[in-house]
């Protein structure tokens, strides 16, 4: 059994360094993770806006929801021109 030419001359420790070795400067390293930083709170702020507007849309149908309950309670007093609802699109 032979060995391939390229391992025939390298010295074991050599190839354990090379892979152990960092490819990059500590530089680009800390650019990278406060890239991921930069990301991670923008997706959380977003997630958090999007809640937000969940919220908001749940309270504004609520109070539509009242505001008809209180206008079909009244409904036998008021004028149908002065009725006014709160409709959904």
């Amino acid at each position: 059994m032979t060995t391939r030419p390229r391992n025939a001359t390298a010295h074991p420790g050599n190839v354990v360094i090379e892979s152990l070795r960092a490819r990059r400067g500590t530089e680009e390293i800390q650019y990278e993770k406060d890239q991921k930083r930069s990301r991670k709170a923008a997706k959380e702020k977003k997630t958090a806006e999007a809640k937000a507007l969940k919220a908001e849309g749940k309270a504004f149908v609520a109070q539509c929801e009242a505001d008809d309950a209180v206008v079909a309670a009244n409904a036998d007093r008021e004028f149908p021109r002065h009725r006014r609802t709160c409709r959904l699109l």
